[in-house]
């Protein structure tokens, strides 16, 4: 089962990134259209920063003045 669902995966991919190449090459859009657009990736999955990087990144760059 799990190889076919890496079929399935890698066919997709394949296809996204043909697809990609035409709708950028048309020039029809704004800004060019990754595969990760036309896979639809989950918004949810992308990496949220934790306490500790926020600390240390405002240690490295200190605190943002207004």
């Amino acid at each position: 089962m799990k190889g076919y669902i890496d079929k399935h995966r890698a066919d997709k991919r394949d296809s996204a990134q043909a697809v990609c190449h035409i709708m950028n090459s048309s020039g029809n859009y704004k800004k060019p259209v990754t595969i990760a657009d036309l896979i639809g990736k989950d918004p949810e999955k992308k990496k949220k920063p934790t306490q500790n990087n926020l600390k240390a990144l405002k240690s490295r760059f200190g605190e943002r003045k207004q």
